[in-house]
């Protein structure tokens, strides 16, 4: 089976995520819309959608709503919009949450402070209500056709639409993608944001143990529950 990974940048990668579905059969073809994260332009045509078994779409330094990058932003909304019409499920993280929202009818805006770190996720799901990770600033709001599935006190968090799923947290991250992260200016970010990237650095590699185990339980349940694999 094939499986789309669209990276907004070099910097997103599947990682714990693509483990997992390369565990259930999964052939992962990363596609990069950008190469430099820190300039607006990015790649305007996209692969086709029914080429695919399923679609991840990652995170981004972006956000969905910035005019900056409405030329590439919206054909990549586009072919989300095709992929849950067409019944190719979607998988997005993140950023890619927020653009599968806005692209079934939700709404993404700024959130008050941002949500960094781990942080506890409620559902009715035993493989949602878990502490995720976090570090997003903007929050979506679901359309009419999806189904909320998750939420804390910052917000929606988990929601399904059709065969697809979009969680607002990164199951993808570990400790060595986290520091790849911080080392690439993340921690600058973080401590711009009143969080001390050393403590969650630490925070991170304290859950390495069972973390994998949690993400492999999270994409057992989109892929059956969901997508219908």
């Amino acid at each position: 089976m094939r499986a789309l990974v669209i990276q907004p940048d070099p910097t997103e990668k599947a990682a714990l995520v693509g483990e997992a579905l390369r565990e259930r059969g999964f052939d992962l073809e990363p596609w990069t819309i950008q190469d430099d994260p820190y300039t607006a332009d990015g790649r305007t045509t996209f692969p086709d959608a029914g080429s695919y078994d399923l679609i991840v779409a990652t995170g981004s330094l972006w956000s969905v709503y910035d005019d900056r990058i409405t030329s590439w932003m919206g054909p990549f909304a586009a072919l989300l919009r095709e992929a849950v019409t067409d019944g190719v499920p979607v998988l997005g993280i993140c950023f890619g949450a927020q653009a599968l929202a806005v692209a079934t009818g939700g709404e993404v805006r700024r959130n008050p402070h941002p949500e960094i770190g781990w942080h506890r996720v409620d559902s009715e799901v035993d493989a949602v209500a878990r502490e995720w990770f976090q570090w997003h600033k903007d929050g979506f709001t679901v359309g009419p056709e999806a189904s909320l599935v998750g939420k804390n006190d910052v917000g929606q968090q988990t929601f399904t639409v059709g065969r697809s799923l979009g969680v607002q947290f990164h199951p993808e991250i570990d400790s060595t993608h986290l520091e790849y992260w911080l080392a690439g200016g993340g921690a600058t970010d973080m401590e711009s944001d009143g969080v001390d990237p050393e403590a969650v650095l630490a925070d991170t590699r304290s859950r390495e143990v069972g973390l994998y185990r949690q993400v492999s339980d999270l994409v057992h349940w989109f892929l059956e529950d969901v997508a219908g694999h």
